[in-house]
């Protein structure tokens, strides 16, 4: 099923990919999961403008950025109810597997996020995907340069 998302992203065209990466860029909030699995606290993530670091901040003051993580540390990106199998114990009854998000880092550490929307799920998955598919060769630039040459 992971190597049927990583094609999904993967085949889309230029467009659609840079539409998600510029929302990401943009940020929305999510519900942050502790690394027990309890609901934290929905706070504003958003993606750097060179696409190397996620970071996030309380909704109630975005701007202020003090959390993130560098992607270079990131190893898969596992979205909705079939991938997104964190823990998420305490996970409430209003919790919607399909909004689900989990990045795992390569230091046996995992971001579990849940998205406001299933159209923010699907926007933040294609984006870092897309950052992490780039880090294996594929251009993260659409303007036709490589991304060596940007």
């Amino acid at each position: 099923a992971h190597k049927a998302f990583v094609a999904k992203v993967a085949a889309l065209s230029d467009a659609d990919r840079k539409m998600h990466l510029q929302g990401a860029m943009k940020g929305t909030a999510m519900l942050k999961y502790s690394s027990r699995g309890r609901a934290v606290a929905v706070m504003f993530f958003r993606l750097s403008e060179d696409a190397e670091t996620l970071n996030w901040a309380h909704a109630a003051s975005p701007e202020d950025l003090k959390y993130g993580l560098m992607l270079e540390t990131v190893v898969k990106v596992l979205p909705g109810a079939a991938l997104a199998r964190g823990s998420f114990a305490g996970a409430g009854p209003d919790s919607k597997p399909a909004r689900r998000l989990v990045v795992l880092m390569t230091a046996d550490q995992n971001l579990e996020v849940e998205a406001l929307s299933e159209a923010h799920m699907e926007m933040w998955s294609v984006a870092l995907q897309h950052v992490l598919n780039g880090r294996a060769g594929a251009a993260v630039a659409f303007d036709g340069a490589p991304a060596t040459h940007r």
